[in-house]
């Protein structure tokens, strides 16, 4: 089973921290500014060492993680200094990973007019 202090982030096309425990106290202590940003999260008990979902929030990330707090154990996140920028954050890190439990293609932020920067997709 691989440990999920040994999954890297390096080579990503997004500078991520993590990973941390997704818990209230671990992200309410370290993520603490209310900003747009990324996320990935990995289950648990990871056995395969990889990336399971990619997301964003517009508005504050740590509110956005905590939501996902009892499906999935480890997040590793960025900020974003804009909505928009956190679109085309998730959509690097989208196209790289190619997450499993990822329904879709992520959507622009309403109202942006944004195209993926990796597939041109509105």
């Amino acid at each position: 089973m691989t440990t999920v202090s040994a999954i890297s982030v390096e080579g990503l096309p997004v500078a991520l921290e993590g990973p941390i425990k997704l818990d209230h106290p671990t992200i309410n202590r370290v993520i603490t500014e209310p900003r747009p940003g990324v996320y990935i999260l990995v289950s648990e008990h990871s056995a395969t060492g990889e990336f399971e979902y990619v997301g964003r929030a517009d508005q504050a990330v740590n509110e956005r993680i905590l939501e996902w707090m009892n499906s999935f154990g480890w997040v590793f996140w960025a900020y974003a200094a804009s909505t928009e920028d956190a679109y085309l954050k998730e959509c690097q890190l989208y196209h790289h990973v190619n997450p499993s439990a990822n329904a879709r293609h992520p959507e622009s932020p309403e109202g942006s007019g944004l195209n993926c920067p990796v597939c041109n997709e509105a």
